[in-house]
């Protein structure tokens, strides 16, 4: 029979290596910064070769500097393009789009419940 105070160190310290080597691997295996932006761009950029999508927005007042920046930013962010339509008399814009499935979803979510249009 062993010393139970010798069994106990020889468990502590096959933990200890255990645990130091899951560390290592972790570390070894770490995306450098440039793989994480790498990364981060990549899942931005959607496939639109499968499917493309397309919204249309009419907008009654889009003179405001804060909503114009809004919707350029966010549609460059979300790589939408398309352009703006405006009319003086009666003062009314349209906002055309196209883009991937995901970035027109998170879009129409900016221009129909995020964007505040009537405070501005």
């Amino acid at each position: 029979f062993l010393d139970p105070s010798q069994m106990e160190k020889k468990v502590a310290d096959q933990i200890q290596a255990r645990e130091k080597a899951h560390m290592e691997r972790n570390e070894a295996a770490k995306a450098t910064k440039e793989q994480r932006a790498e990364k981060r761009a990549r899942k931005l950029h959607e496939d639109t070769s499968q499917a493309l999508s397309v919204a249309i927005f009419y907008v009654k007042d889009m003179s405001h500097t804060y909503h114009r920046t809004k919707v350029d930013m966010n549609a460059q962010q979300n790589n939408i393009t398309g352009g703006v339509l405006e009319c003086m008399k009666p003062p009314l814009a349209c906002v055309i789009c196209e883009g991937g499935p995901k970035a027109i979803k998170r879009y129409i979510r900016l221009m129909t419940v995020r964007m505040k249009w009537k405070g501005a």
